[in-house]
């Protein structure tokens, strides 16, 4: 019996030990198992999120194509500024940059780590040709055009149009655009003009008054047109004319460009004051006077462009007479040549404005040509009033002068350069003080 229970708590302990090491075994396979599907679904968790990342990719490619499509002119180079949309799943930004006729997209998808990591973006890029009727676009791609409109013009210019091609209005054929092809067809429901595209050479003068040795203009040699200028002053104009241009039949002006050579005998002293361009012998259009200071070596500067027109029309014969001027009025203030640009319909009318025109007097240049004939300012009282928001001469500029060459502080009110039309009562009340104080 002794021998019997000896031999059973044996087989117990063998038992508890076999028990333990299974329990042990299971717990291992238990975690071996919770790790690998925690494992399984972040990997699915990623793999979902890559997928998501490439269609709001894929979706900001087509936003930014159809920009592209819902604009009248695909070609304007802001079109695709960067733009960031929040979609369902993440966001997305896109954006494009333009080359010729070629838009390059980038698109990036962008979706939240599902592990709190760094975010999961995919980038895609793709490439975008415009075709157009625009000068240098590939047509190509088009199998036939048609315009609905009746009061625009259908305007191709600079391509070789190989489709048939319709329109309810007019069409316009622009410099070397051509249509052609044995079976391209044209329908235009009014009226087919065709214009050609030219630059006319460059001209230089054959008359010239104004300054002295003024006929130096004429040619570009280093020997000079000049002028001489006391401070503050202005010049009397230059008038240059006779350029000689003479335009085909027909000719559409679009543009006028003038190149003037010039320099200055001292640094920050001399700046343009009118550069304008002459019609029917009056300045007309923009003023297209610089504010940058002549240097003092020999320099060209250009006005207008090829498509300029100066701020108004040009007629063929109003350019081949075109004169070039720096506008001033006669030294005794009297109006110079009086032509007229736009008739009133009725020579008596036309011959009575011009007529009072003539009689218009205005501040004589003399003050801009001869100097300040005393030697010291007079001796009696003196007072400057200065308008605060003059353009012509600003206050800066005044209270300095004031300072240097009179010694005294300037008086002040507000208004511009016309002060006694803007603020008549407060300028006489001034004026009335001033006299009382005598």
């Amino acid at each position: 019996m002794r021998l019997l229970r000896r031999h059973l708590r044996a087989q117990e302990g063998i038992t508890l030990i076999m028990a333990i090491g299974i329990l042990g075994v299971l717990s291992l396979t238990g975690a071996t198992l919770i790790y690998y599907s925690t494992s399984n679904a972040r990997s699915a968790s990623a793999t979902k999120g890559r997928e998501t990342a490439y269609t709001l990719a894929e979706a900001g490619i087509a936003q930014a194509l159809s920009v592209l499509n819902s604009s009248l002119n695909p070609l304007t180079g802001s079109l695709l500024s960067s733009t960031t949309l929040q979609l369902e799943g993440g966001s997305v930004t896109y954006s494009g940059t333009l080359s010729g006729e070629t838009w390059t997209i980038t698109s990036t998808g962008t979706v939240k780590s599902p592990a709190g990591a760094s975010n999961i973006t995919r980038t895609l890029t793709r490439s975008a040709q415009v075709y157009g009727l625009n000068s240098g676009a590939n047509v190509a791609a088009w199998n036939r055009w048609y315009a609905d409109s009746t009061t625009t013009c259908l305007t191709i210019q600079d391509v070789n149009i190989t489709m048939p091609i319709a329109t309810r209005g007019d069409l316009c054929l622009v410099g070397s655009a051509t249509i052609t092809g044995a079976n391209t067809t044209v329908e235009v429901g009014d009226d087919v003009t065709m214009t050609a595209v030219g630059t006319s050479s460059l001209h230089n003068p054959s008359a010239a008054t104004g300054w002295t040795s003024s006929s130096n203009v004429y040619s570009s040699n280093n020997v000079r047109a000049t002028a001489t200028l006391a401070g503050s002053a202005q010049s009397p104009n230059l008038d240059v004319t006779g350029f000689g241009v003479n335009l085909p039949t027909g000719s559409t002006v679009v543009g006028i460009e003038a190149t003037i050579e010039r320099m200055a005998s001292g640094s920050n002293s001399i700046e343009d004051y009118d550069v304008y361009l002459l019609k029917a012998g009056a300045p007309s259009g923009s003023d297209k006077a610089s504010t940058t200071d002549w240097t003092t070596s020999d320099s060209t500067r250009t006005y207008g462009g090829g498509t300029d027109l100066w701020g108004t029309t040009w007629t063929e014969a109003q350019v081949e007479a075109l004169n070039q001027e720096f506008p001033m009025l006669l030294a005794d203030g009297r109006i110079g040549e009086v032509l007229v640009e736009h008739s009133a319909g009725h020579p008596d009318l036309d011959q009575a404005a011009m007529e009072a025109v003539r009689r218009w007097r205005d501040q004589s240049n003399t003050p801009w040509e001869r100097p300040w004939p005393l030697a010291a300012w007079p001796a009696v009282p003196t007072r400057f009033l200065l308008c605060r928001d003059d353009r012509v001469f600003p206050a800066a500029f005044l209270r300095r002068v004031v300072r240097e060459r009179l010694g005294i502080a300037p008086d002040e009110i507000d208004g511009g350069h016309y002060v006694a039309l803007s603020r008549p009562r407060e300028l006489a009340d001034r004026l009335e003080a001033y006299r009382a104080e005598r």
